[in-house]
């Protein structure tokens, strides 16, 4: 084997082994790409399942006020029920109504300040479409609507029917049983104030409050 043979078939030789320890460390490069990949597809984004805490925040930096009742039970109407002849029906009228709302929302932490004068960012109207006695069931009807004054627009309209038994308790339950019925409006409408906080707590926790500071 002449001299220039031998380098040849050495040089060749060395070409195969750099070539394979090159294939060798791009493959290891390749799967380590790969496997990071994957790891970082499943691992869930910041916030996940958690919605965002300035929702929160907006909600208790801000003033409610509460708006005097529309339809029945509104103090229109209750100056005009020696007329109408409402003064004989069980009705829950604005001034316990919205103090009772008031009450409750106060409680509930939703916000910084609960009022029912005055200005403020946030307005609830309360619109009472139906407070009645059918038998022995007591039924209350609210149409609840938020206003953001800042945007002009409204977060959000929502409908809530309650009702209870005019036999709880006491008493006959019958039309007849005044006591007894406005007893079971009462609660009816109590029921209807909670039933509004629960379904401002779901809005808050599906991040419906995020508008603009």
């Amino acid at each position: 084997m002449t001299l220039k043979s031998t380098i040849l078939k050495r040089l060749e030789a060395r070409n195969t082994v750099v070539f394979s320890r090159y294939l060798v460390f791009e493959l290891l490069v390749l799967s380590l790409l790969i496997s990071g990949c994957g790891t970082e597809s499943r691992r869930p984004g910041p916030g996940w399942l958690q919605p965002a805490p300035v929702h929160e925040n907006l909600l208790t930096s801000q003033s409610l006020l509460i708006s005097p009742v529309h339809g029945l039970g509104s103090p229109q109407l209750k100056a005009q029920s020696t007329d109408s002849g409402l003064q004989n029906l069980p009705v829950v009228w604005n001034d316990d109504f919205q103090k009772n709302l008031g009450h409750d929302l106060a409680e509930s932490g939703l916000f910084k300040k609960i009022q029912t004068h005055g200005a403020a960012r946030f307005v609830l109207h309360s619109e009472i479409k139906q407070q009645t006695i059918n038998g022995f069931q007591a039924t209350f009807d609210v149409v609840y609507r938020l206003a953001d004054t800042l945007s002009g627009s409204d977060l959000w309209v929502h409908r809530i029917v309650t009702t209870r038994d005019t036999r709880e308790g006491y008493g006959s339950g019958l039309v007849g049983d005044s006591q007894q019925a406005s007893k079971a409006l009462r609660l009816a409408s109590l029921d209807n104030i909670r039933a509004l906080q629960i379904y401002m707590r779901q809005q808050l926790a599906l991040g419906i409050y995020s508008v603009p500071q």
